[in-house]
């Protein structure tokens, strides 16, 4: 069974608590999810992913693990249609 660490938080709280450069221009009381997963990530998601990549014509720019990440949280967003869902991905926070 896979784990994922789930932590959810008002972008408000999120945004007080850092640089203006990595705040988020949504309202204070937007919620925010924040997913770790664990090592399962790697055979459940970043490894099937990579073997349906063209390596041949990958762009070296992009990221593969980030791309990873954009693909599977896109596919969340198209079959929870119910619930109006927006993306803002940070992957260079450092």
């Amino acid at each position: 069974m896979s784990k994922v660490f789930i932590l959810i938080l008002q972008v408000g709280w999120y945004n007080e608590s850092i640089d203006d450069k990595y705040k988020m221009s949504v309202a204070d009381d937007t919620l925010a999810v924040l997913a770790i997963s664990i090592p399962d990530m790697w055979e459940k998601a970043f490894i099937p992913f990579a073997k349906e990549q063209d390596w041949d014509n990958w762009n070296n720019e992009k990221n593969p693990l980030d791309e990873c990440m954009i693909y599977n949280f896109d596919h969340v967003k198209q079959v929870e249609k119910d619930i109006i869902i927006s993306m803002f991905y940070s992957f260079c926070l450092l």
